[in-house]
């Protein structure tokens, strides 16, 4: 890549004569000149330094350290010629003409100062009028953040003198920023730094924002939001650009199987409207679904992720009344022919949903029941699924009760009766064999495209550890503590 360079080519601030004017650059190793131009224009290497010279009869040459473009995709500097003065009497003579130029890192906060005269003295540095203690013709600071401040030189001209025969005297300070200001007396340094408030450099963000808006289907299960399986999920960007960088996004979406989705497309000018630069995926397996942009510019590649949790597009859930369960076909294009069934096989209803429709049905008793949806999925693929709903409102209750009837006076500090504490132990060990069992099934939505005989088996073990805990809710009596 390259960087393109401009140069304007001043006489002492003033316009300059061209004739016998010539300026070199010199990039990747080659010299390029151009003369009789105040303004000329080069083409140089972005990713390495270059050099500058600028000569001219009667002046003093300039002869640049070596400038970094620094990822900048174009350059405009001021370079100030002048005039070789020999007569010791003018008062020209060893007078300074202060010059600065920088280059701003277009990927970082760093930013390079230069010296752009060729007028004699010693250069120091200052920023927001505090020495940096380093003095030259060049200084490099990384700023690490954006920010805001001025910059100025201090450059100093002495009487020179030959060896040890005495110290040298000042015969020039100058200090600018934009303004230049001469004096000789260094206590004037403060009020011309004051003076001077106009070369301001401002550090603009250079890193992107880049975020993710997910939208489609939602099914709400435990108070979470989740994408549904057969709908289509929308990704678009929200990106903010901060350099003058071209800019590529590049998706890839991983299943939770951890296969990729195949995309249309997946790479895209950033710049564009974040509408004709998002993409669309249809969910068709149930967990995380993983969506990852790569948003790659001229400095680096800015990498966001965002999780997709994706659920049946049926989902059952339990209501605040007693074994009362709401079942919604959260599909927008599918619909369902259902069976609810004991572990008997015994069907107990059954019906038919429209896309987004929903029903409810009451158990009226305590246990565990199949759900069977029969449908045309989004591939035109006759399926058939079970859902798993174990109802256990009264177990609850009962396993409650229960307890707060053996401990009937909680200011007793007695042991129960040996009877309600055996009760009491067995009522335990069930009760947690029994929700332990529960835990292992996700939520109340475990699908089963066929259940197997050994499934079968453990629904029906804890369908009857289920009642054998109900078993034992009966109604202890509740007599008054006597601890003596």
């Amino acid at each position: 890549m390259t960087t393109s360079l401009t140069l304007n080519i001043l006489d002492s601030y003033s316009p300059i004569n061209t004739a016998g004017l010539s300026v070199t650059v010199t990039s990747l190793g080659v010299p390029t000149t151009i003369n009789t131009n105040a303004s000329p224009v080069f083409t140089v290497d972005r990713s390495t330094p270059f050099t500058i010279t600028v000569t001219k009869n009667g002046y003093r040459t300039f002869n640049s350290l070596e400038v970094y473009p620094l990822n900048n995709s174009s350059l405009d500097f001021d370079i100030n010629l002048v005039e070789d003065i020999t007569d010791i009497n003018s008062p020209e003579y060893l007078k300074p003409y202060p010059q600065t130029f920088y280059v701003k890192d277009a990927c970082s906060y760093r930013v390079d100062f230069y010296n752009g005269s060729s007028s004699y003295g010693t250069i120091e540095w200052l920023i927001n009028n505090e020495f940096v203690g380093q003095s030259g013709d060049f200084y490099s600071c990384d700023f690490r953040q954006p920010t805001q401040f001025q910059v100025k030189t201090l450059t100093t001209v002495t009487n020179p003198v030959c060896g040890c025969s005495g110290q040298p005297t000042v015969l020039f300070y100058a200090a600018n920023g934009t303004i230049v200001v001469e004096f000789t007396d260094y206590s004037a340094l403060q009020t011309t730094l004051d003076f001077d408030k106009s070369l301001n450099v401002f550090l603009q963000q250079v890193t992107p924002d880049l975020d993710l808006i997910i939208s489609g289907t939602t099914a709400m299960l435990d108070n979470k939001y989740y994408r549904v399986v057969g709908e289509t999920v929308f990704v678009e960007p929200a990106i903010s650009l901060h350099n003058p960088c071209t800019a590529t996004i590049k998706y890839s979406i991983q299943k939770p199987s951890g296969a990729f989705v195949s995309l249309v497309q997946d790479t895209f000018d950033a710049s564009l409207n974040p509408s004709l630069i998002s993409i669309d995926f249809v969910i068709d397996e149930i967990g995380d679904y993983k969506v990852i942009a790569e948003l790659t510019d001229c400095c680096t590649t800015y990498i966001t992720e965002r999780i997709v949790e994706t659920s049946s597009f049926l989902v059952i859930l339990p209501t605040l009344t007693n074994n009362l369960y709401d079942i919604t076909n959260y599909s927008t294009s599918i619909e369902v022919d259902y069976f609810i069934k004991d572990l008997e096989g015994v069907v107990l209803t059954s019906g038919h949903m429209l896309p987004l429709g929903s029903i409810e049905y009451a158990f009226d008793k305590d246990g565990t029941y199949l759900f069977v949806a029969k449908y045309i999925d989004m591939l035109n693929v006759e399926q058939e699924k079970t859902f798993i709903i174990s109802t256990y409102d009264n177990l609850e209750q009962c396993v409650s009760n229960m307890i707060v009837k053996i401990f009937c006076n909680p200011d007793c500090e007695c042991s129960p009766n040996k009877l309600d504490e055996l009760r009491l132990h067995k009522i335990v060990a069930l009760a947690q064999t029994f929700f332990m069992d529960i835990n292992e099934e996700f939520s109340y939505n475990t699908i089963y495209s066929v259940l197997s005989d050994s499934k079968m088996k453990e629904l029906i073990d804890r369908d009857q550890v289920h009642q054998r805990i109900l078993s034992f809710c009966g109604d202890p009596d509740c007599k008054p503590c006597n601890c003596h």
